[in-house]
């Protein structure tokens, strides 16, 4: 749509992230992600004004005979976030649940990423 003028698809994209942060409100956006190109199209590519992002996909079924599902934070703003791929189910009656990695090795980074914000004393 604005393929012949980014500079203004990211500003309007800018404002509107602009009002409706003011307007304090939580707003959860979707993109269309092209595997061919390896890129997202649609309104401008309003991963700028976005406070996080999470892409899910799923591995080529017709290779793994089977659907594997999966996702990773690639962005959270203000945070130190876990940056591996987490594979993951869509249960009913519980939704999206985290298949791996286990809570032991979400535990294990989390312990490290604690132990190093930890004042050391020499201070």
């Amino acid at each position: 749509m604005w393929a012949h003028a980014p500079a203004m698809a990211r500003l309007i994209t800018y404002r509107l992230r602009q009002r409706l942060y003011r307007s304090n409100v939580t707003v959860i956006m979707t993109n269309q992600f092209a595997p061919t190109t390896g890129m997202t199209f649609g309104f401008g590519g309003a991963e700028h004004i976005a406070d996080a992002i999470i892409h899910m996909w799923i591995e080529q079924p017709e290779k793994k005979k089977e659907i594997e599902r999966w996702l990773i934070i690639k962005k959270a703003r203000l945070t130190n976030h876990y940056r591996k791929a987490m594979k993951y189910e869509i249960e009913p009656g519980r939704g999206l649940t985290l298949i791996e990695p286990g809570i032991d090795e979400l535990k294990k980074w989390f312990d490290e990423y604690a132990k190093e914000r930890e004042p050391n004393g020499d201070e």
